[in-house]
Formats: C-alpha cells, sequence, structure tokens
C-alpha cells in the first residue's frame, strides 16, 4: 500500500469528482489536499498505478509521498537513501512558493550525481528557472527517457516531497482530437479530455453500455470505446451519424478494440428516444447537446435568458426520455449550455426542479441538482454538467 497525491487539471471541482468516481469503483476514497491536489492513502500499487490513472482525463501527475518526517527526509535524501537518478531527471514543484525548497533539492541531487560513479552522466532536463514543469516536458524529455521527477507541494505548514509514477500523455488525446478523419469546424467542438471525464462522471461498478443520444462526430463513444464499454450512439442528423460512423472505423483500426463493442448508430431525435430503445436499457448515458447559436460579441442579459428559455423544450422532454431507457441505478451525465452575460451572474436553463420531479437522484450529494460548471477564460458560453442517477 501507498499514498498517491494526484495533481488535478485547472477545472479542479470536475477533475476531482471525477477522480472519486473511478476510485470508487477500485473501492478507494480520495480526499481533497488542495484546490490543485488530492490524495489517496493506501493506494494498492500491486493493482497498477498506470491502469488506475490511464482511465482518468483530468488528473496530470500521480506521485508517490515520501511520507517520512522532513527531517529525516532530508537527511537520507542527501545520503541517497530515497533517491538516485537512474536516468534524466527533473525537480518540480506544484505550489508556487516553494522555489527555495525546489533549489535545495536540485543541489542534492547534483551531490549525489557527483558523490555516486553510477549515477555519473544523469543529466536535468528541465530550466533551472521552471518551478512548475510542463507535465508534456517531463514525459517527453524525462519519464520517456528511463529518467524521474521529483515533486513539492505543501500540506499545512509542511513540505512534502514525491516522486511522479504516473504523469498524463497529451499524444493520444491530441491524436483522438486532430487525428480523425472527421473533424467538423463548424459546431462547438467537445474535447475528448472532457468527453472522457463525462463517462467517468457517469462511472458505476458493473457499467458496461453506454448511450450519446447526441452523437456527433462521436468523440464520447471513442472515449466509450477507450474504456471497453459497448457503445450506442444517436443523432437526429444524417450528417452526424456518418461522421460518427467515418471516426469509430478510424478508431477501431488503429487501436486493438473489439469491433462488436459497437452496437449500432440510430437516428432519433433525443426527445423520443423510447422509440427506438427498450426501456431500463442502458448503464449510463453521456452527451453534449445543442448549445445553442454561436454568439460574437458580449452577451445581453436579455439575450442569454431568451436563450436559455428556448433550450427547455429541447433539454426536458430528453431527460424524461433518458429517465426511460435508463437501468435502476444507471446515471447519466448530460452537459447544457449555460451563459455568461456582458453583466451578472451565469445565465442557466432552468432544470433543477423539474429533474428532481422526473425522480433523479444526485450523484454528487454535496452539490445535490447543481451541475458542474466547465468554462474557459473568456468563453461565452459554457457546459453545465449534470450527474444524476435512476434510482434502484
Amino acid at each position: 500500500m501507498a499514498r498517491i497525491v494526484f495533481q488535478l487539471g485547472r477545472e479542479w471541482e470536475i477533475c476531482f469528482f471525477e477522480l472519486r468516481q473511478v476510485a470508487a469503483t477500485w473501492g478507494l476514497k480520495p480526499e481533497p489536499l488542495s484546490d490543485s491536489l488530492a490524495e489517496i492513502r493506501d493506494f494498492p500499487f500491486h493493482r497498477g498505478l498506470a491502469s488506475f490513472c490511464n482511465q482518468l482525463g483530468g488528473t496530470t501527475r500521480a506521485i508517490y509521498c515520501w511520507d517520512e518526517d522532513p527531517p529525516s527526509f532530508r537527511e537520507n535524501f542527501q545520503k541517497g537513501k530515497v533517491f538516485l537518478p537512474k536516468g534524466p531527471w527533473a525537480v518540480s514543484t506544484l505550489e508556487e512558493d516553494l522555489a527555495l525548497q525546489r533549489e535545495e533539492i536540485r543541489q542534492f541531487i547534483k551531490d549525489l550525481i557527483n558523490d555516486h560513479p553510477q549515477a555519473r552522466g544523469r543529466e536535468e532536463r528541465t530550466i533551472p528557472g521552471d518551478t512548475q514543469v510542463v507535465p508534456s516536458r517531463v514525459f517527453q524529455n524525462v519519464l520517456q527517457r528511463g529518467g524521474a521527477e521529483v515533486c513539492l507541494w505543501r500540506e499545512g505548514s509542511e513540505v512534502r516531497y514525491g516522486k511522479t509514477e504516473w504523469i498524463f500523455s497529451p499524444e493520444e488525446y491530441a491524436d483522438r482530437d486532430i487525428g480523425k478523419p472527421n473533424r467538423p469546424r463548424r459546431r462547438g467542438l467537445l474535447p475528448p479530455k472532457l468527453a472522457r471525464q463525462m463517462v467517468n462522471l457517469a462511472r458505476t461498478q458493473n457499467m458496461k453500455t453506454l448511450l450519446d443520444p447526441f452523437c456527433g462526430s462521436g468523440v464520447i463513444l471513442i472515449e466509450g470505446l477507450a474504456l471497453k464499454l459497448c457503445v450506442w450512439g444517436s443523432d437526429f442528423r444524417d450528417e452526424a451519424l456518418d461522421q460518427s460512423r467515418e471516426n469509430l472505423e478510424w478508431f477501431r483500426t488503429g487501436s486493438t478494440r473489439n469491433p462488436e463493442l459497437v452496437k449500432g448508430l440510430t437516428r432519433v431525435d433525443a426527445r423520443q428516444l423510447s422509440l427506438s430503445f427498450r426501456p431500463l436499457s442502458f448503464d449510463a448515458v453521456v452527451g453534449e447537446g445543442d448549445l445553442g447559436p454561436p454568439l460574437r460579441g458580449p452577451v445581453p442579459r436579455k439575450t442569454a435568458i431568451s436563450l436559455a428559455k428556448s433550450l427547455e423544450r429541447l433539454y426536458i422532454p430528453t431527460f424524461a426520455e433518458i429517465r426511460t431507457i435508463l437501468k435502476p441505478g444507471g446515471r447519466v451525465c448530460l452537459a447544457v449550455p449555460f451563459w455568461i452575460p456582458e453583466e451578472g451572474d451565469p445565465i442557466e436553463v432552468n432544470l433543477k426542479r423539474r429533474l428532481a420531479l422526473m425522480g433523479y437522484q444526485p450523484v454528487l450529494p454535496d452539490r445535490g441538482f447543481d451541475p458542474l460548471q466547465y468554462n474557459r477564460p473568456g468563453q461565452r458560453v459554457g457546459r453545465a454538467l449534470y450527474v444524476l442517477e435512476s434510482p434502484l
């Protein structure tokens, strides 16, 4: 067993709740340490940390914590009992105010290399002034070459240290983002990392089947396949179904995924899912619906309210239909737009009370029916992620 500290991505809440959902399927419970870090104590290392982390879309690093008291740690580190580079190395801080401590560890490592003949020639592969080293650089310049990264972070008044055991690799997601044959540019694109997080937010222990009722170009379906789920897609546009079909075939031929995991693509309006799918058919329904028309310039509050009202006609019946095709205990994670007007609070589609009346239960009880929000700086339209469960 080991204590593992996870560095989470920019949308901290989404990343933490994703980690919590996946950890629950392993019988584990993460706890937050800060607004960018979480921990799992007694992680079963024998089950494979990489196989756990490779499921996640929002985690940046997984770090084995050297959980000794700081004075003993420094003494043992200086003696080479804790760490001795076997390849390229880097030292990174996970918080901005630890530059002095980082320099101390860097000097320890340099002294170790000078004192141990077997470590001679091991090079530092980061710029000395870079305290928070970009994960992709560490992956490419250090870990891929058999090296190691030491990380520093603060817990209360204490500085903690650890060795990176897993780090996010951007190549796979980049390929699934820009490498697929159909990547429509005229519609808002769902990032594959967020699609993976959405699938994970709907995770249960026995999840095997997934439907995306707004499948578009198949982004969520591909992430479901990558997690070895049986996937169905539906959309009311023939163009979208053709794009999904081509992208799914591209993904299957470029990987070892079982072609039988793709169960079908169906043309149906999301407000009429029960016409094409039997009741109680799916373990999970995950999708991103219509985000509304493209907007240019600041959004007047009156416009945002009007857009939210108009989309009630799509989302209220869609959630009602999803409720009929979900198995008891099945989950839904649906991305619905919200708008950031030029003044005042964000405007959401009015759904919360209706979702409760439909019989849904919140998967994240500490949030109730409040959605998780995903939006990037400067965006006028964000994604509200509703994570719900059909009662047993």
